[in-house]
């Protein structure tokens, strides 16, 4: 046995990290695979990599060997939707995914909402934004308006023919 003398639990926060991640998309990195206990399937254990929630864990099951069509046919689109983010399509051991930074669609369990499932993945490479470029918008410019002028007699030459154009001489 170890002595615990000395370390007072209550003094501490105690540690929330066992609620479920809300629902979203978070970066994630495949860490460790295994079978399943019925080896119908694999499990994979996923690190949230980034952002409020990075060093959580994540788990999701691919029940690829499965009897159950239904249950085959979502493990196989699981661990599709896996290897076409990690752009290892024909990767031959989990190993190969073990590493790769993935974007997870993250949802609660339909049965057991204090759980996750992950829906699904696509490639942390496509979705990055690009970098906000900051906009200075100018201000409005005041359009020049015309100031009245009180119009001036322009002198035109006497005409040969007639009086001037400014009126009788």
């Amino acid at each position: 046995m170890v002595s615990l003398a000395g370390f007072d639990a209550s003094s501490i926060e105690q540690n929330d990290d066992f609620a479920p991640l809300p629902l979203g998309e978070y970066p994630v990195m495949l860490v460790d695979s295994k079978p399943t206990s019925t080896n119908k399937g694999i499990i994979l254990a996923f690190d949230v990599v980034s952002g409020e929630y990075q060093g959580r864990k994540l788990w999701a099951n691919a029940n690829i060997f499965h009897e159950n069509p239904a249950a085959k046919e979502f493990g196989d689109k699981l661990l599709s939707s896996l290897m076409y983010a990690a752009n290892k399509p024909t990767a031959q051991q989990t190993e190969e995914l073990i590493g790769v930074t993935v974007i997870a669609r993250v949802k609660l369990q339909k049965n057991d909402p204090t759980k996750n499932d992950i829906s699904g993945f696509k490639s942390a490479t496509l979705t990055a934004a690009p970098a906000a470029i900051p906009v200075t918008l100018a201000q409005p410019v005041a359009t020049p308006t015309a100031i009245p002028v009180a119009p001036t007699a322009i002198p035109v030459a006497p005409s040969a023919d007639g009086p001037p154009p400014w009126g009788a001489a």
